[in-house]
């Protein structure tokens, strides 16, 4: 049997989308299902094990970076510190460009698909988003050539924390609510990584909705560093202004009171930061404990993780928050090392984490907390990484290739 899979984040790209599907395909192939990957960006492998279909496209991050010599910002949408000729791009992009910059691609590759497609040996359509647009590609072939189709939400479309903040005109707003309902009702499934973004989804139209968690590769953590001293915390991948929370470092202040502590303790950003991040810690005493390093690749990332104590995330206090459950979370919990998470109450993550006995999640407003939890920890520097319980390999890539595999079969009619 075969699937084609349609992807804008694909290969070393280092994007979750990318880690998600990347990480999959080698284990579903395992299970007798082969893939057929479209995407945009061509893969560095020079014989991947499986087909590819790349379809070369003009890149608008690489237009951007022309204009303004430097990469596109990861706060790009919400940052309100942009200049003019930036708002101005937004504002186009918002209304203009819709569901995403990535539109356009949705009319070039229908000629490249369709002539794949007419070998007639595809069983089974999925696309994954963000980009939304790979929905609209993947709807146009699935009425085409009458295959089932999967549409993979790794990301809520108009219920995305970031969505009301952008500068929509009222006709773009309707549209991107108009797609979306074509998308929720014409696949004859929908996943999603997280139980709450499911519900939102249902309720939105979405029928015949599955939850596969994002999850990790067993064959990232093969090598575990030795147990750290130090009370050493770290925190990989993008951290925006939204996700900082001023009472946490309140928290390390207080910590820092103590110099034994404070001279115990690291506190490292992997990734994007936030641009007055550095001015909002100018206060606090502990402030030279915390340093910043730029985005490493993914395998080196996830070896990076176990040289750490505790392993940080934080979500942000928006709409919809209480359903994300971060990419990282799978890779640090395969490390084996604490976790230190904080965000709103009763999230899917904090579910999550209680369900698995993996570290500490603290809700906003009882940062308190978490002052008392480190002192204990700082008394008892000998804990050692937890092992990988099979409550916790549930969670691998492996095991939720079968997951995948039981619903292409269900979707198929096998």
């Amino acid at each position: 049997m075969k699937f084609l899979l349609i992807t804008y984040y694909f290969g070393d790209d280092s994007d979750v989308g990318a880690q998600r599907w990347n990480k999959n395909l080698k284990y579903i192939q395992d299970l007798a299902w082969e893939p057929v990957v479209f995407t945009f960006k061509e893969k560095k492998e020079a014989n991947p094990p499986f087909e590819v279909i790349y379809k070369p496209q003009l890149e608008p991050n690489k237009i951007y970076q022309s204009l303004f010599n430097k990469k596109v910002p990861s706060d790009i949408l919400t940052n309100k510190k942009i200049s003019q000729w930036t708002k101005l791009l937004v504002f186009i992009r918002a209304n203009f460009f819709i569901p995403d910059s990535r539109i356009l691609y949705a009319y070039t590759s229908k000629q490249t698909l369709r002539k794949r497609l007419k070998e007639k040996d595809i069983d089974l359509i999925i696309s994954t988003g963000p980009p939304h647009s790979m929905h609209l590609i993947a709807k146009q072939m699935s009425s085409e050539f009458n295959i089932p189709w999967i549409a993979d939400f790794r990301d809520p479309w108009t219920g995305i924390e970031y969505f009301k903040k952008l500068p929509l005109l009222p006709f773009a707003k309707r549209m991107h609510q108009s797609l979306e309902q074509k998308i929720l009702q014409s696949c004859n499934s929908l996943i999603t990584v997280s139980d709450s973004w499911a519900e939102h989804l249902k309720e939105l139209g979405a029928k015949n909705t599955s939850v596969i968690h994002n999850g990790f590769d067993t064959e990232d953590f093969s090598e575990i560093g030795s147990n750290p001293k130090r009370m050493s915390i770290a925190h990989f991948g993008t951290y925006p202004k939204s996700r900082n929370h001023i009472q946490l470092w309140e928290v390390f202040n207080d910590l820092a009171q103590d110099e034994n502590f404070k001279n115990a303790l690291d506190l490292h950003f992997y990734g994007f930061t936030y641009d007055d991040f550095q001015a909002e810690l100018a206060p606090y005493e502990f402030k030279k404990q915390v340093k910043q390093f730029s985005s490493i690749p993914h395998h080196e990332a996830t070896h990076k993780m176990s040289e750490y104590r505790f392993l940080f995330l934080s979500l942000s206090d928006t709409t919809l928050s209480e359903g994300r459950i971060p990419l990282k979370f799978y890779e640090y919990l395969a490390t084996g090392r604490k976790i230190i998470a904080i965000g709103k109450k009763d999230t899917d993550l904090s579910k999550l984490m209680n369900e698995l006995h993996c570290g500490y999640y603290i809700n906003y407003g009882e940062e308190d907390r978490l002052k008392k939890l480190l002192k204990e920890e700082f008394l008892d520097p000998e804990i050692q990484p937890e092992e990988l319980s099979h409550q916790r390999m549930e969670y691998s890539k492996k095991e939720q290739a079968k997951k995948y595999v039981q619903l292409f079969n269900r979707v198929i009619g096998r």
